[in-house]
């Protein structure tokens, strides 16, 4: 997950602005579902959120270290890499709810969580679209606000919303440059 740092209304890693307001009310809308008016109780149960949208999950084996995750659309299925720190593995189910919303119109059917696959622009910008959509779902932007407001520790951050410490650093440089 890169920071924003914009240039002429795009921002560098190739999301414009209002891709990334598409991919923040889209996760406000799935969290909607959940919370309704209630205030969100960090960590956002990504179980539930699978269940509704009657997706299975599987932890493997993908035999590349590069490969974190998968999902397997025609068979509703979410693969994620068994041996990886649970913080990891919550981004990567996030992660691949993100192309699970957002893809939906594209034809691929197996989306490889595979950090050496950027080279090609369209699997970047998908992964892009992906991993903001993970940071927006994991770590929802008013409740991540009012827990840093309560406490500004990274570390605080990180173990409340149960993501990595960087994740938690990029989702507040993230929110802050959005606003």
């Amino acid at each position: 997950m890169s920071s924003i740092i914009e240039k002429n209304d795009k921002i560098i890693m190739s999301l414009s602005k209002d891709e990334i307001f598409k991919i923040e009310d889209k996760t406000e809308e799935i969290l909607d579902a959940f919370y309704g008016q209630s205030k969100i109780i960090p960590p956002v149960d990504l179980y539930k959120i699978l269940a509704k949208n009657k997706l299975e999950l599987e932890y493997g084996d993908f035999g590349n270290p590069e490969v974190l995750g998968a999902l397997f659309r025609d068979e509703r299925k979410i693969v994620v890499q068994y041996d990886t720190s649970l913080k990891r593995q919550l981004f990567t189910i996030a992660h691949e709810l993100g192309h699970y919303s957002l893809h939906k119109h594209k034809e691929k059917d197996v989306y490889l969580r595979d950090v050496a696959n950027l080279d090609d622009p369209t699997i970047k910008k998908e992964e892009q679209e992906a991993n903001w959509f993970a940071a927006s779902l994991l770590m929802p932007k008013n409740a991540f606000m009012f827990f840093y407001r309560y406490n500004p520790s990274i570390t605080f951050l990180s173990e409340t919303f149960q993501v990595s410490q960087s994740a938690a650093f990029y989702r507040l440089q993230n929110i802050q440059a959005l606003v």
